[in-house]
């Protein structure tokens, strides 16, 4: 399956590449969870307001998701990103 998170900051985040390298940085582990075999962040390339900025792509099986929802990685993405969310969807699909 693949687990899209797909983000748009709010006013605190002034350089949105800045933030596309963290949201990289912050998923680089996500394949050594067991389920989970790839991932992708892929950065909006349109500067209109009513678009999102970022799409974070995951690969993993339906327990793989499980997995991740409850790890440490998860946890620390939404700590450390959440407060810069103007808004979030979450979009899952089968390959």
């Amino acid at each position: 399956m693949k687990h899209c998170i797909i983000v748009k900051w709010n006013d605190k985040v002034k350089d949105k590449d800045e933030y596309y390298k963290k949201a990289v940085e912050a998923f680089k582990d996500v394949t050594l969870i067991e389920g989970v075999s790839g991932y992708k962040v892929y950065k909006s390339n349109s500067s209109r307001s009513n678009r999102y900025d970022i799409m974070i792509e995951i690969d993993c099986t339906e327990e793989g998701l499980n997995v991740y929802d409850g790890c440490q990685l998860h946890q620390d993405w939404e700590k450390n990103f959440t407060e810069y969310f103007e808004a979030k969807t979450i979009f899952d699909y089968d390959r």
